[in-house]
């Protein structure tokens, strides 16, 4: 948020270059990637000077394309889009510029070289969707492409410098620092707009409004023909007071910011841990090293694995490979269950499959043999009662029992056969 007060420009001070970013392409609009390249734009615009006053989305269609550009063209002095320069048939940006100028398109010569030897190094065939991604419309001033393929291309569009580059972010902030922002520079200078003074207050131990209502007024009394701005931002649990100030010179914006920043201290007081980029933990290990002596800090964390001892853009990634590691010994554990139950099945149909010697048909005075003969081959499994001249039967069942899995399960052992064959044969008769 903003405060009203304290704005407003002299007619001696020059105005702020009003920039705006546009992204281009329907994965973007979807919500299928976050537009990171809008929040690296602006940050270095804003640190060159530029008022960023508008973050525009649009989908690939050609109408929605060229019709944020002829609005932004009216209001912006710098244009910065991204995206649409690719081989494939939904980059339209370069056809786009190419109607609004009324021209066609040309290919970049030192762009397409560049991608025939890149090809040719590699082994690829150059079919012809490649040529898309090195055209620029007639006219425009090519941006070569250090990371990537296709270059971007600078236009006069309107009343506005229009900047166009692709929207592969490693291609992009190549493209910008090297090309653009050397541009952007010399854009400022010649407009005799200095940079803004800027300074960040890092507030703990208060609220939003509370802070809101303490610095009331902050601005009253800034001098004419400067401009000073006061914003705020919450990061539980902690809060971040900025102030802008913009002038006619680098001086007298940083002797207007110093002024503010006794009052604002004043009026906060302790509550203001840091300024700027300084850190939480850097502002306590500051606070004990300038005592006298120099204090000592002690750490005891349990249970957490050192998270809460981590930066927080890098918790997520620990929590994530915690759950990874967490999913990985749950599906151990699946396999060894799985593998236990194999290995007692397996054991199980070992037990089963131990010889049984069983009476089939009716009560005959050799049933006594017959048990004995069950006993003898392990009291499990089943074997049919023979007929004479049927010894082959037997021998074959005795051959299916590997020897091995009789050392293993107790089964029928080798020397066991003669007998066994001797009481079955008795049984046949």
């Amino acid at each position: 948020m903003s405060s009203p007060e304290g704005q407003g420009y002299s007619a001696a001070s020059p105005k702020p270059q009003r920039a705006v970013l546009l992204a281009i392409g329907d994965e973007v609009l979807r919500g299928e990637i976050a537009n990171t390249n809008g929040t690296f734009i602006a940050d270095r615009l804003f640190e060159a000077g530029f008022s960023v006053v508008e973050h525009a989305v649009v989908s690939d269609e050609p109408a929605e394309i060229r019709g944020a550009l002829v609005r932004l063209r009216a209001t912006a002095d710098v244009i910065v889009a991204t995206g649409g320069l690719g081989p494939t048939e939904d980059d339209r940006t370069v056809d786009v510029v190419a109607d609004i100028f009324g021209t066609g398109t040309v290919p970049d010569e030192p762009s397409l070289g560049a991608m025939k030897k890149r090809f040719s190094t590699h082994g690829f065939e150059l079919t012809p969707n490649n040529l898309r991604q090195v055209r620029i419309p007639v006219g425009a001033k090519a941006l070569p492409n250090s990371a990537g393929i296709a270059p971007g291309f600078v236009v006069r569009l309107g009343g506005a410098d229009a900047y166009f580059l692709p929207g592969v972010p490693r291609e992009m902030e190549r493209m910008f620092l090297d090309q653009v922002a050397p541009r952007l520079s010399v854009r400022m200078a010649e407009a005799g707009v200095p940079r803004a003074a800027v300074r960040t207050w890092h507030v703990y131990g208060m609220g939003e409004s509370h802070i809101d209502h303490r610095l009331a007024g902050l601005l009253n009394g800034v001098e004419s023909g400067v401009v000073a701005t006061l914003h705020f931002r919450t990061s539980h649990p902690v809060n971040h007071v900025k102030v802008v100030v913009r002038g006619k010179s680098v001086e007298e914006e940083q002797a207007t910011l110093e002024r503010i920043d006794a009052e604002l201290r004043k009026r906060i007081g302790p509550g203001i841990y840091a300024v700027d980029g300084d850190s939480f933990p850097a502002a306590v290990a500051k606070s004990l090293r300038a005592q006298d002596p120099p204090a000592t800090l002690a750490i005891a964390e349990s249970c957490t694995g050192g998270l809460e001892l981590l930066p927080r853009q890098h918790r997520g990634l620990l929590r994530r490979r915690e759950d990874q590691r967490a999913r990985r010994q749950a599906g151990d554990a699946r396999r060894l269950r799985r593998r236990q139950r194999a290995v007692r099945a397996r054991d199980g149909r070992g037990r089963q499959a131990r010889l049984r010697v069983v009476r089939r048909g009716g009560h005959h005075g050799r049933r006594g043999a017959g048990r004995r003969l069950a006993r003898q081959a392990g009291g499990h499994g089943l074997l049919r009662r023979v007929r004479p001249g049927h010894d082959a039967h037997v021998h074959q069942a005795l051959r299916r029992q590997p020897r091995a899995r009789a050392r293993r399960g107790g089964l029928l052992r080798a020397r066991s056969r003669a007998p066994l064959l001797r009481h079955a044969q008795a049984l046949a008769k």
